[in-house]
């Protein structure tokens, strides 16, 4: 099959020499967002010396090649009829590697990456943000189910390679969610039924007013253990006010004669034109 070959430079050494295909699908060129995340890598941003790396749906392997080329023993990963293609990259540099590299299929996506990370694995994730048809809509559904069991940071435009960026092309930071976490997103669930909940100041001990919303709090405290309902209560209420964003939220600060702060409680109320009497559960 005809074939062009593209240069990536290297900040120090030859450049990587990558095989391309005038036919075969969207993984047989070098995409820019390949090229951004590459010299990213170079920057030393993160160490890859003797780590592991995955790259899923690596096309040409620009990418994963560059991570060998650093240190980092590398395993690139897409559809079983780019294989050939991935090898033959390998082959054309494998002189500069001074990690590992290797082609293996995996897919689909958002199930490799559950099955593949642990609490001390980061994912990079670089993608041109693209406007046209359904695009933006692929987008918005995929970070939004990719949040439900990960935490993202996307990586500034100043801490990418000074000439191989753009603003349409993003670098994403990938973690699994600790387990602290967990918690707090079921009560999202939850709590997307209170639209108009908010939470307002509930004086020595933690209230939560309304049977609906003691219902809701019993159901998310079945999933939690005895021992830890009570120190967490105030910690999940604290916290879901900053995931729910709940339009109306007041906080006020209450000190005794000695001026000492004290110690905040939260209780959830809905905004019923009659409200339930106040019971500690």
């Amino acid at each position: 099959m005809a074939g062009f070959v593209r240069e990536l430079e290297r900040r120090a050494g030859p450049a990587l020499r990558l095989e391309q295909r005038a036919a075969g699908g969207v993984g047989c060129v070098v995409w820019d967002a390949a090229l951004v995340l590459a010299k990213f890598l170079e920057t030393g941003a993160f160490l890859l010396a003797r780590r592991h790396v995955l790259e899923l749906g690596a096309g040409t392997g620009a990418v994963g090649i560059m991570a060998a080329t650093l240190g980092a023993n590398v395993t690139v990963t897409d559809l079983e009829e780019l294989q050939e293609l991935l090898m033959v990259n390998i082959e054309n540099n494998k002189h500069l590697v001074t990690g590992s590299v290797r082609a293996k299929s995996l897919e689909p996506l958002l199930k490799t990456l559950k099955d593949l990370t642990g609490p001390d694995t980061c994912v990079l994730c670089c993608y041109e943000q693209r406007t046209m048809g359904k695009n933006p809509e692929i987008e918005r559904k995929y970070f939004e189910l990719l949040q439900r069991d990960f935490e993202l940071e996307r990586i500034p435009l100043d801490r990418h390679d000074e000439e191989y960026r753009s603003e349409d092309i993003h670098i994403v930071s990938i973690h699994r969610k600790r387990a602290g976490t967990a918690i707090p997103s079921l009560l999202r669930i939850y709590f997307g039924r209170l639209e108009r909940a908010r939470l307002i100041r509930a004086g020595p001990k933690s209230i939560w007013e309304g049977r609906e919303s003691r219902e809701l709090l019993g159901a998310a405290r079945a999933k939690q253990g005895k021992s830890e309902q009570s120190k967490n209560r105030k910690y999940l209420l604290h916290l879901m006010a900053g995931i729910t964003g709940f339009p109306s939220t007041r906080r006020q600060k209450k000190s005794r004669n000695d001026g000492a702060d004290r110690e905040c409680h939260w209780r959830v109320e809905p905004s019923l034109p009659t409200r339930r009497a106040q019971q500690d559960i």
